[in-house]
């Protein structure tokens, strides 16, 4: 026994038609636009937003690199302040004169 499934791609384009004409009739009485300008307009302003919150990321990471540059220019300073410090430590006990940190 074998059962034969009639398939009718005109049938079923016609329903999808059908089906897609109602749901155009719903959101534009929902939204006032058809569905192709209303996912038009969700679509450019999806865009606008991802846009300005890469914008906002961008100047975050900006702001922070500048930061972590200052930081580290300052981190340097002290380093060369500390090093000369210490060589004129040791400078003052090849003298003989003492370093201020041991007295």
């Amino acid at each position: 026994m074998s059962i034969f499934i009639h398939h009718d791609p005109e049938r079923e384009f016609a329903e999808d038609r059908k089906r897609n004409a109602e749901q155009d009739a719903l959101l534009e009485e929902l939204f006032g636009m058809p569905g192709a300008e209303l996912g038009g307009k969700v679509g450019k302003a999806m865009e606008r937003k991802i846009r300005v919150e890469m914008m906002t990321r961008d100047a975050m990471l900006r702001e922070l690199k500048r930061k972590v540059d200052a930081l580290q220019e300052m981190c340097d300073r002290m380093w060369i302040a500390l090093a000369k410090q210490c060589d004129d430590c040791d400078n003052e006990r090849a003298e003989g004169t003492g370093c201020a940190d041991d007295r």
